[in-house]
């Protein structure tokens, strides 16, 4: 127990997560090991140190009142070199949220899960997911059922793709400290029911899912401000601007409107203002003026609800394990067009940096 305990202790001092989520420009002249299929690529890669399924979603009940959620699941391999003889080698972790907008109240959770069946499950033909009471189902081709437990509420949602994956950079991305593979689902249909205190709520609306796997030290990242942008000209794309040791990495990948896929360097994303936690004391910037040249981008994003912090309550306090996501609007232009639309922001590295880890034999 005392291993297993040391362990569980480690992930909390881990950055979340520990390969960039959403990395630098990948080395000149890299290429992909092996293309990305489906289904098998949508299932767990037992090689990989890291990896994560991360869906987030714009949602509306019949009386007009709007939602966002998360339900992520990250796993994290080889332990063992850390705590030789551990019976864990690999761990899941599962974040998962629900943001009243209209009432403006957050909700969300967190839970860490050595990998040991029964229990747990994650399959490596399909997107099978379950730990504990949080699972994702494959129910078809780029189809799925989400199920997320929280103390007051549950999301339960069954969701489609509508359009194809948008692979990005090809699908995968090299860099002098590791790689990663990365496709995302920029357009998926849900329905289904939020639970929040009590009450079920039938709810459909729009989703992003992100799926990342590799190897990586993690060194040289210090965090990052992410976001997925869904707008109304039916333009998808994701954008970073990522803190590293050597400056702050600028890009995005573009689902366009007639089905092109586009790498973009130079996303610019300028903090409007500040929101400082009254959990952890983090702060964090709060709206943003984004703008990609390279796609003509020129818009606001504004979060629908400021406390949408992912509060990690058995981490060290303030650290990296604790960060912002949350759900946003979009206004502004493209193209010389006006256009609206739906955000979903993560904000990372904000904390302090962790206390020295002293691992007794």
């Amino acid at each position: 127990m005392k291993r297993l305990l040391a362990t569980l202790t480690l992930l909390l001092l881990l950055p979340t997560p520990p390969v960039p989520a959403h990395a630098a420009p990948p080395v000149p002249g890299g290429s992909a090991p092996h293309p990305i299929t489906f289904p098998a690529d949508a299932a767990m890669h037992p090689s990989a140190d890291v990896e994560w399924w991360y869906f987030v979603g714009h949602l509306a009940d019949t009386a007009g009142h709007n939602y966002g959620f998360e339900v992520t699941f990250f796993k994290f391999a080889g332990l063992r070199r850390y705590f030789p003889g551990s019976s864990v080698d690999v761990a899941l972790r599962t974040d998962v949220a629900i943001t009243d907008e209209t009432a403006r109240r957050f909700y969300h959770h967190i839970t860490y899960v050595p990998m040991a069946p029964p229990r747990t499950v994650a399959s490596t033909r399909e997107l099978r997911l379950r730990a504990g009471a949080i699972s994702i189902w494959t129910l078809g081709r780029l189809s799925y059922s989400l199920h997320g437990g929280l103390p007051r509420g549950s999301v339960d949602l069954a969701v489609t793709s509508l359009r194809p994956p948008m692979l990005v950079h090809g699908g995968y991305l090299k860099f002098a400290f590791g790689y990663t593979y990365y496709y995302s689902l920029t357009h998926m249909r849900a329905v289904g029911t939020l639970s929040i205190a009590g009450r079920r709520i039938p709810v459909q609306g729009l989703v992003w899912m992100d799926h990342q796997w590799g190897s990586s030290t993690g060194d040289a990242v210090r965090g990052w401000d992410w976001m997925a942008l869904q707008l109304n000209d039916h333009t998808d794309l994701s954008l970073t601007n990522e803190r590293t040791a050597a400056g702050v990495v600028r890009w995005a990948m573009a689902l366009l409107p007639d089905g092109r896929q586009i790498f973009v360097p130079g996303a610019l994303i300028a903090p409007l203002g500040r929101w400082r936690s009254p959990t952890t004391g983090v702060v964090y910037p709060s709206g943003w003026h984004v703008r990609v040249p390279g796609l003509r981008l020129d818009v606001v994003v504004r979060p629908t609800v400021r406390d949408q912090e992912m509060a990690d309550s058995l981490a060290v306090s303030g650290y990296r394990s604790s960060y912002w996501e949350g759900s946003g609007t979009v206004a502004g232009t493209r193209a010389g067009h006006q256009v609206t639309g739906k955000a979903y922001t993560e904000l990372t590295g904000y904390g302090t940096p962790p206390p020295s880890l002293h691992v007794q034999p």
